[in-house]
């Protein structure tokens, strides 16, 4: 089993970010142009975003969601 480690590990393409979030690519960069969605971080001419940092914006979501639900 290969063990993956440090930032290459944790460091997602907006394909990866699209997928994992349930959206398009298109709906993700809409979603950073009107600032409803962390930009992430420029490598080299590259935009990647930490794995950590798009879970704790779906538990946000996901939490917000649960509170209209319950209003």
């Amino acid at each position: 089993m290969k063990i993956e480690r440090g930032i290459e590990a944790r460091a997602m393409n907006a394909q990866e970010v699209a997928a994992h979030c349930g959206m398009g690519r298109s709906t993700l960069y809409q979603m950073i142009r009107s600032g409803d969605f962390p930009e992430g971080l420029m490598v080299g001419w590259r935009r990647r975003w930490l794995r950590e940092e798009v879970d704790a914006w779906l538990d946000q979501q996901f939490q917000v969601a649960s509170e209209r639900q319950t209003d």
